[in-house]
């Protein structure tokens, strides 16, 4: 790879990793009811998919508004903090797959809660930003604050469906 390849290769993952600083930043604004969908319409495509196993799939923004329409209902503060990224940029620049750790203090039903999983995302190149057209959330850690995680990982506790 030609250095002029390695610094757009760089440059890429620059612009993902804020991309995706950016997304949790709006979506936690949008739980804490300080901002609108579209802050995050603007990261996202218009196809983009959501799923987790604890919190539902949605397909395509409206989806995906509902689904935040019925988590912001329950859950009043979120603040997701990320780690331990690894971003491979692929076809030809067009697409690339990143992975986070995610750490995720929350209020559910006005009872403080600990979330911690792992985010495997793909994004996709649109008008020269790099936009989220896949989130996939796996928990591995769903808790009640005060009392912790511990087995199991996912508390009984948690509701079914958000």
């Amino acid at each position: 790879m030609v250095l002029e390849d390695r610094i757009c290769e760089l440059e890429d993952i620059d612009a993902i990793l804020q991309a995706k600083a950016r997304f949790v930043e709006r979506f936690d604004e949008i739980v804490n009811a300080r901002s609108t969908f579209v802050s995050l319409d603007e990261l996202t495509t218009e196809d983009v998919v959501w799923e987790s196993g604890h919190f539902g799939v949605a397909r395509g923004r409206h989806q995906f508004h509902e689904l935040l329409e019925r988590y912001r209902s329950r859950v009043k503060f979120s603040l997701q903090f990320l780690a331990g990224h690894d971003v491979q940029v692929q076809g030809g620049r067009e697409s690339a797959l990143g992975d986070w750790t995610v750490w995720q203090p929350l209020t559910l039903d006005r009872q403080p809660w600990i979330m911690a999983g792992r985010f495997h995302d793909s994004f996709v190149r649109c008008d020269e930003q790099w936009r989220i057209n896949h989130v996939r959330l796996t928990e591995a850690v769903l808790a009640p604050w005060d009392t912790g995680w511990h087995e199991p990982l996912v508390s009984p506790e948690w509701p079914d469906t958000l």
